[in-house]
């Protein structure tokens, strides 16, 4: 248990496949060179918790010193317990990165814990250039184009946790070299290894317990930010790190649910954004009002990695007179999204670009429930249709009888307004019972209205779209639809309010 809390990197999908090799014992010369067991390699793409990981770049030829690694984007990752690569020819590359003998570079990071306190003097061998922290403080510089050569550096190390970083890269080939060494106070030197420096026991405190969580996401929010693809992507992660998020302007976002199994769930993101959220700034050589609005949307799971993400970048022109006719509408976005089982949430950030105001919202999805074998999806409120052009894509979930519906996210209906309420059924095709439902209306929490009915065969994909109105009652309304099927049943609900009509 302590190991999980004291290195909390979780595994990625990775470029690289296995990355190891075996060197008979470096020469009496080398320090360390009495740990001669010790295994030769740059890690493996298998996770080791107690480990260092290392994230491999590639970097411009001829380079000549370490690059600015938050500025590239890693080709993958790998794990190790510790750096023994002693000077060696290397000429085959990274399994995975094709034939990448040359130009690379590799930033280890990781967590130990010392109870032992007092000197250790630590060494760090390599060809080309590598630096040593201890501490996020730079203990040993050993940068630069060059032959193995070894630094040293000596660190007073007081108890308990510690954390540390190597960096690391290779000119030109062919040969290489990486190691570190340590020799701990009144002890001999010898390969330093991270499963001499864990934990015994449940030794961690608390306050260090929160100390590792956020250095998981500290570096959880940097390996982010190196794989953005724009600047406005990097500054919305920025964003969503902070506490509490923005919240300048508006906006809306959910999730519905649909079909089920143990294999996942297929779901529909939708975005809604009011106009009237938006600054219009006039154009004055064509008298036109102009909006711009970008939208950066990710899927998280629980530990904060980003499962899927979306990008929205949306100018607009609107001619002046119809700019209040403009504010009175929203932007609808919708978008398949397939999930597996488990808890989630959605990170949204949206840029008014006109205004340069940011507006932040965090929305839970919860998909950790086991599919029963009778589905209802969540039911979707919806005012606006529009007519699909040409064959409906299967994997929109909204198109009902080759129309579109445009879901409504603003929770307050007109009184005079005609809303519509969609769901879907899915029967279990091997139960021989007919399907129906029962849909209950309730205004202030009493019900005021039930009615039952059987339902229609399931179509070709042993679905039924089912649409029923939304009842105008003034006050707080929810539509409760239960789906049954022998003695199988389900309930989904939808709310919304309708005000008073005016005087």
């Amino acid at each position: 248990m302590w190991l999980a809390r004291l290195f909390r990197f979780s595994a990625v999908a990775f470029l690289l496949v296995s990355i190891s090799w075996t060197q008979p014992a470096p020469p009496a010369k080398d320090v360390g060179a009495q740990d001669s067991t010790a295994s030769v390699t740059f890690g493996t793409t298998t996770f080791l918790p107690s480990g260092l990981k290392g994230a491999v770049y590639a970097i411009p030829e001829n380079t000549t010193f370490l690059p600015d690694f938050d500025k590239l984007k890693p080709l993958g990752y790998l794990y190790t317990n510790q750096l023994n690569i002693p000077t060696r020819q290397f000429s085959a590359g990274f399994p995975g990165i094709s034939g990448r003998a040359e130009w690379f570079a590799i930033d280890y990071r990781g967590r130990f814990w010392i109870r032992t306190p007092g000197k250790y003097t630590f060494a760090l061998t390599s060809d080309d250039g590598s630096r040593l922290y201890i501490d996020d403080q730079l203990l040993i510089d050993n940068d630069g184009v060059h032959a193995a050569q070894t630094a040293t550096g000596s660190v007073t190390l007081g108890p308990r946790l510690h954390s540390i970083r190597i960096t690391y890269f290779q000119g030109p080939k062919f040969e290489l070299a990486l190691k570190l060494a340590v020799s701990p106070p009144k002890g001999k030197w010898r390969v330093f290894s991270m499963l001499d420096y864990v934990p015994a026991g449940d030794e961690l405190t608390d306050e260090e317990a929160k100390t590792l969580s956020q250095a998981d996401r500290d570096h959880l929010k940097r390996e982010q930010l190196q794989q953005a693809s724009s600047p406005d992507e990097k500054a919305a992660i920025k964003i969503l790190a902070e506490t509490p998020l923005r919240h300048e302007f508006d906006f809306r976002t959910a999730v519905f649910g649909f079909r089920a199994d143990s294999a996942g769930s297929q779901n529909v993101l939708a975005f809604e954004l009011p106009s009237s959220s938006l600054k219009a700034t006039p154009d004055s050589a064509s008298g036109d009002q102009k909006m711009h609005f970008f939208v950066f949307a990710a899927v998280m799971d629980q530990e904060g990695h980003i499962l899927k993400k979306f990008t929205l970048d949306t100018p607009y022109r609107i001619p002046g007179a119809k700019l209040e006719a403009f504010r009175a509408n929203a932007f609808t976005f919708t978008r398949p999204l397939p999930l597996p089982p488990g808890t989630f949430s959605l990170q949204t950030v949206v840029f008014d670009r006109e205004a340069k105001t940011v507006s932040a919202s965090s929305f839970p999805i919860d998909r950790s429930e086991a599919a029963g074998p009778l589905g209802l999806s969540t039911p979707v409120l919806y005012q606006k249709v529009q007519a699909v052009q040409g064959q409906p894509d299967p994997s929109d979930l909204l198109v009902l009888d080759g129309k579109r519906l445009t879901p409504q996210l603003a929770t307050q209906v007109a009184p005079d307004a005609k809303a519509q309420v969609y769901f879907v059924v899915y029967p279990e095709a091997k139960n021989q019972a007919p399907p129906s439902i029962t849909v209950s209306f309730l205004s202030g929490g009493k019900l005021l209205a039930k009615q039952s009915s059987a339902l229609p065969p399931p179509d070709a994909t042993g679905a039924i779209r089912m649409t029923i109105a939304a009842a105008a009652q003034h006050g707080d309304c929810e539509l409760r639809i239960t789906a049954l099927q022998g003695t199988n049943s389900v309930t989904r609900s939808v709310t919304y309010s309708v005000p008073s009509p005016a005087r």
